[in-house]
């Protein structure tokens, strides 16, 4: 991974947690405030278009597709997250799921599940573990920690893993720790 590169995924990175950051914005915002949303009344692209009828969300819709919006925010950042883990050490020939360090090691391995759960269902995400990463305990320092004993087929909960806030914490950590190594 060359300088260019390397500055690509850490804007990525940066890209997924600001749409996240907005993302907690606007359902407060949307929440507490009655027709803020503005909806267009015709929308056209190509050969389809719809009108104010098929587009307007009522308060409760507009609150439910937020948080399926948040769910897919929260998949965004965690794929991101992987992918430049696995950009950054499968371009070193390194298997960063095995990494002497542990935080590159664990964080590869909590984006990877979050990841995985995401994946196969993004809005009831199941946690997929596999018989290597079953039964561990995975910490990035105090950022983030995951402990994967009886998660298998469970629907994954925030306090699976420290909930939003420690996935911001875990991109700016591997922003600012992984990816400065080849800065």
């Amino acid at each position: 991974m060359d300088k260019n590169e390397t500055l690509l995924y850490k804007n990525m990175l940066v890209d997924a947690e600001n749409a996240f950051k907005l993302l907690i914005g606007l359902r407060i915002t949307v929440s507490s405030n009655e027709g803020l949303i503005n909806y267009i009344d015709t929308f056209s692209w190509g050969k389809h278009t719809m009108h104010a009828q098929s587009l307007h969300l009522s308060k409760e819709e507009e609150i439910i597709a937020l948080a399926a919006l948040e769910h897919c925010t929260i998949y965004t950042l965690v794929t991101q997250i992987d992918t430049t883990l696995q950009k950054f050490f499968n371009g070193r020939n390194i298997d960063r799921f095995k990494h002497q360090n542990t935080n590159i090691s664990s964080a590869a391995w909590i984006s990877r599940l979050i990841r995985n759960a995401f994946t196969h269902n993004p809005l009831n995400p199941i946690w997929i573990t596999y018989n290597e990463c079953e039964t561990k305990k995975y910490t990035v320092d105090d950022i983030i920690f995951l402990d994967t004993t009886e998660l298998n087929g469970k629907k994954v909960k925030r306090e699976d893993y420290g909930g939003p806030l420690a996935l911001i914490r875990l991109s700016e950590y591997v922003r600012n720790m992984v990816l400065e190594i080849n800065s």
